[in-house]
C-alpha cells in the first residue's frame, strides 16, 4: 500500500463528504473578504483578510442546528449561540472605526467572547455559521449553489 496524503485542496473538497472531528479546527475566511480585481488578484492586502478558526458541531450542536435549520426564523438566537461556541480563533479582523485590531478573546463557557462576537456583521456569521454546518456533515452546499 502506497503512502496517501491528503492535501490541503482534497481536503477543501471532501469537506462535508467526510468526518470531520467537534475537537478538530480549520481555518475558514468568508468570501466577502476574497473579492478579486480585474488582474485576479486579491483587493485587500493579506494582513487585512480576516481568518476564522472553527471547529465542526458536537452531535448535541449538530442535532440542536438541524432543528434550527428548519426553523430558521424563530431560531435565529440559537443559530447565532451555536455559531459563536463554534469559533475558536480568528486574525485579521479589525475594528474599522477605532482602527485597532479586534484581539480574539474567549467566553467563560468556550467560544468567541459574546459582546465580540455582537460586533462582527451578521452577513459575515452567516456564513461562518454556513461553512460550520458544511464541515459537520448537515449541508450539501453544492446543491444551494455554496462554496467556501
Amino acid at each position: 500500500m502506497s503512502d496517501r496524503i491528503l492535501t490541503d485542496e482534497v481536503r477543501e473538497l471532501l469537506l462535508g463528504d467526510m468526518p470531520f472531528s467537534a475537537s478538530s479546527t480549520i481555518d475558514f475566511t468568508p468570501k466577502q473578504y476574497l473579492k478579486k480585481g480585474a488582474d485576479g488578484k486579491l483587493l485587500l492586502p493579506e494582513e487585512f483578510i480576516p481568518v476564522f478558526k472553527v471547529r465542526g458541531f458536537t452531535e448535541k450542536q449538530k442535532n440542536e442546528s438541524k432543528r434550527c435549520i428548519k426553523n430558521v426564523e424563530e431560531s435565529a438566537d440559537q443559530i447565532q449561540d451555536l455559531t459563536r461556541m463554534c469559533i475558536d480563533g480568528w486574525s485579521g479582523m479589525y475594528e474599522l472605526g477605532s482602527r485597532e485590531e479586534l484581539v480574539y478573546k474567549e467566553d467563560v463557557n468556550k467560544g468567541v467572547d459574546k459582546e465580540l462576537y455582537k460586533r462582527i456583521p451578521e452577513a459575515i456569521l452567516t456564513d461562518v455559521f454556513l461553512y460550520i454546518c458544511k464541515i459537520s456533515g448537515l449541508l450539501d452546499t453544492t446543491l444551494l449553489g455554496l462554496s467556501s
